[in-house]
């Protein structure tokens, strides 16, 4: 006879093998490869210099982005890193002009971001506000504390060598990417040590309050590699930041090591986002950036499309995900300009046609999918569950 924990193992592997994990991070990591490749092809066959691939991966958005993935993973949102990030570079550039010590200075930013990042915290989790309204809040805070500090809506310049210490080449790649390795670090350890998970509670706050420093550290990255602190406004609103949260798998990938995972990706998911928005429908004159706006949602159907089909359905859940991720990479492909001969890709194919049969093949992914799922409905109920 078997005892109730080995009877508890038999089922679980009975249950494992008639549904078989759902391998989100393979179809992350597939998507955002097949869309990386076209792009990186067509930035590095028209640039007229040798594309920054380093620097547009570990750039200053990778920090407010990393902030933004924990949060998020944890199902809540932060608002305020763009606001943070701004609030960052204006009190480094203050700290700077009153003369404080790089190392200094480095202190002063990560102390004020963990004030926004518990503000937000205190906010979200002990007083039960909504993320998206406690962290709008926040922002609006740090909008005005950086337009005080820079007596209005105007930058800050600090002198030129002001940074002695890090007057080395590209240091805030240096910067932006040692940070970025001591908080996935910090992730691995709370994830692989301790003998049980934290509360959703606690963690949320620990995530909001990492956001909150790797907001405002992103925005000394910018003040490194500038010498000037933008003006905190609107305009500090960069879809990249969303975009590259998505390509990472961030709304798709949960629990500690898959989470990992979407960190580790996070650098490319930047570069990806940062390739889109410079090439893909730069032929349009639009009063407004559609490209970011339009990567989202693309990407966020094709995981609907992998998450909505049941695992019993494996092949057509697949299939479609497939033909979904095959229209972005078709829409992609579009950012190539010239061939390996020297010639104008627009002079052997329409880009405009090829991003409309891109977008089309994605929503035919999309209809096929809902027409699938209505198709299937619930599941009636069979004859012996009747008579019972």
């Amino acid at each position: 006879m078997m005892c109730p924990p080995a009877l508890e193992q038999a089922s679980e592997s009975i249950a494992t093998q008639q549904h078989p994990p759902r391998r989100d991070d393979v179809l992350v990591t597939a998507t955002l490869a097949v869309v990386l490749a076209p792009l990186l092809t067509g930035w590095a066959a028209g640039a007229e210099y040798t594309p920054d691939v380093l620097g547009q991966a570990l750039g200053y958005w990778l920090l407010p982005a990393m902030g933004l993935l924990f949060v998020v993973q944890q199902r809540s949102v932060d608002l305020s890193v763009w606001m943070g990030f701004g609030l960052g570079a204006t009190v480094g550039a203050t700290a700077v002009n009153f003369g404080c010590h790089p190392v200094l200075v480095l202190g002063i930013v990560a102390a004020t971001g963990l004030v926004v990042g518990l503000v937000n915290a205190a906010a979200v989790v002990m007083v039960r506000i909504p993320g998206a309204i406690a962290t709008a809040g926040t922002a609006a805070a740090c909008y005005g504390v950086s337009r005080v500090l820079a007596g209005g809506p105007t930058e800050i310049r600090i002198p030129e060598g002001a940074l002695a210490v890090w007057s080395m080449p590209n240091v805030w790649i240096l910067l932006t990417g040692g940070v970025f390795v001591i908080a996935v670090l910090a992730a691995a350890l709370a994830a692989f040590t301790g003998n049980r998970r934290p509360s959703r509670r606690l963690a949320l706050g620990g995530a909001l309050a990492g956001s909150g420093i790797l907001a405002a550290l992103g925005g000394l990255c910018k003040l490194a590699q500038s010498g000037r602190a933008p003006a905190t406004s609107l305009g500090l609103i960069d879809l990249r930041v969303v975009c590259a949260v998505i390509l990472a798998g961030g709304l798709m990938l949960h629990g500690l090591r898959k989470g990992l995972l979407a960190a580790g990706l996070l650098p490319l998911a930047l570069l990806a986002s940062t390739i889109w928005d410079m090439l893909i429908w730069d032929f349009w004159e639009l009063p407004v950036t559609v490209s970011l706006p339009a990567l989202c949602v693309m990407v966020l159907g094709t995981q609907w499309v992998f998450s909505s089909l049941g695992r019993a359905r494996e092949p057509t859940r697949i299939a479609l995900s497939g033909l979904t991720v095959g229209g972005i990479v078709i829409v992609a492909l579009t950012g190539i300009r010239v061939t390996p001969s020297g010639e104008q890709l627009h002079v052997l194919v329409s880009r405009a046609a090829l991003s409309a049969t891109g977008v089309g093949i994605w929503l035919s992914g999309i209809l096929a999918t809902v027409l699938v799922n209505r198709r299937s409905g619930p599941a009636r109920p069979t004859q012996e569950s009747q008579a019972a």
